[in-house]
């Protein structure tokens, strides 16, 4: 029996109990690694007690597809002859221990790419069920490794539906999984266009002060929170609306927590600035 689509926030689902996956996305971060990029993943998938197995990597006209510790030695020298370069599209995952959801097929995923826009970003997905305190212990571990190489980012943590992959919504892709209609979702679809839209084409970042939703968890730059809304500052709303604190991974970020109760309200309030690129 065909399931009817849910929305959770913004975001799409089939089933109230389709699998999820825990979300740790960044964007615009600081450090360029090059080959320093394996380091950080294999210390990312190990704080989450997995491994990496299988890696797929589009590096300008160079290609790198198979089991992580066969290619291993020639992905890290494309990600040395490429470091400062555009053309990055890289997927390295776990065990493909569930072939059934074609766009993530795995338990953990570590992405990273730049957009045709020039924005530069990635995402850590681990396979879970839908607990607050699974995606905060996710975060937790993830975070340290993760921000000491990448340097200062915007970034947000939240669960989505496994089967819609999630780095297609990092980059912005709508997918359909098997079984759904292409007219479903269509507010989902709605605003991973403005983000696209605001992103690629007119260019805007999150440094100059804008976020891409309001999500459970957000770590903001300096150019984010000082930003002026209504009169107000961000860091001001943000202070007054859940839990704004520096963060303890790296100088120079804060996180946001925004609680279940609150997070509604927050999209309406900020959706309406001009600050929620997803919006606009």
């Amino acid at each position: 029996m065909r399931a009817s689509p849910v929305t959770i926030g913004v975001l799409p689902t089939t089933v109230s109990n389709a699998p999820i996956a825990h979300c740790l996305m960044f964007y615009e971060y600081e450090n360029v690694l090059g080959e320093d990029w394996l380091e950080c993943v294999e210390e990312v998938f190990f704080a989450n007690q997995q491994a990496p197995a299988v890696a797929v990597a589009n590096l300008g006209s160079d290609r790198a597809k198979g089991k992580y510790e066969r290619i291993k030695t020639r992905l890290r020298d494309l990600l040395r002859r490429h470091a400062d370069k555009s053309a990055v599209d890289v997927r390295i995952d776990s065990e493909h221990a569930f072939p059934d959801d074609g766009f993530f097929p795995c338990k953990m995923r570590v992405a990273w790419s730049t957009s045709i826009g020039g924005l530069r970003h990635g995402v850590v997905a681990l396979r879970g069920s839908a607990s607050s305190s699974e995606l905060t212990r996710m975060v937790e571990c993830t975070c340290r490794p993760l921000f000491r190489k990448i340097g200062v980012a915007y970034a947000h943590a939240f669960t989505y539906p496994a089967a819609y992959g999630p780095d297609f919504y990092l980059s912005a892709v709508g997918v359909i999984p098997s079984g759904q209609s292409a007219l479903q979702n269509k507010e989902y679809a709605e605003r991973l266009s403005r983000w696209r839209d605001n992103t690629w084409h007119r260019r805007k970042r999150p440094s100059e002060g804008y976020l891409r939703e309001v999500y459970p968890i957000n770590f903001l730059m300096s150019g984010q929170i000082e930003r002026t809304i209504n009169g107000q500052s961000l860091k001001d709303y943000m202070t007054r609306t859940g839990t704004l604190r520096p963060c303890e991974s790296i100088r120079g970020m804060y996180r946001w927590d925004v609680p279940d109760s609150l997070l509604e309200q927050a999209r309406r309030d900020l959706e309406g600035t001009g600050v929620v690129l997803s919006a606009v």
